[in-house]
């Protein structure tokens, strides 16, 4: 068993409680811990208001639309499924029809169709029919790339 003292606001005052950890919920205390900022209590944002209007300027110059970071969001999400990102993963080096995807996921082909139907409207992959087959792969080079960051930045985190 491991104790860390953690400290939590009750009213005004807070108080001082022991947090006691069984090795077999160390993950359970890791997220309570993210959850409560690590039991510091830091807060969200700076304890003095004031802004650098030149920075803010800056930065607000370099937004883009809105439209575009609705489609990085929305590309995102569709990541943001495990089975999503197993089927785009799957086709980094080779175009796949859908049993075979269903085979490499583990998940039944009505499932893949569905899932590629998204991944199809935001443009992340692509289909090429060769007879009665339907093959799919990546649509470009980007889609590649942003999935090589994101596994990266996973891996080395």
């Amino acid at each position: 068993m491991f104790s860390l003292p953690c400290r939590h606001p009750a009213g005004p005052m807070g108080h001082e409680r022991q947090l006691t950890i069984r090795p077999q919920n160390i993950i359970l205390a890791i997220t309570h811990m993210l959850n409560d900022k690590l039991c510091l209590n830091l807060p969200d944002r700076c304890e003095v208001r004031s802004s650098d209007q030149r920075k803010v300027a800056a930065a607000k110059a370099k937004l883009l639309g809105d439209d575009t970071y609705a489609s990085v969001a929305e590309t995102f999400s569709a990541l943001g499924d495990s089975n999503r990102s197993k089927i785009v993963y799957s086709l980094l080096d080779q175009e796949l029809c859908v049993c075979d995807m269903a085979s490499v996921v583990g998940i039944s082909e009505s499932a893949v169709s569905q899932h590629l139907r998204i991944l199809r409207t935001l443009r992340l992959v692509r289909q090429r029919k060769d007879g009665r087959m339907m093959y799919y792969s990546l649509n470009d080079e980007h889609i590649r790339k942003l999935l090589g960051v994101c596994l990266e930045h996973v891996q080395h985190g």
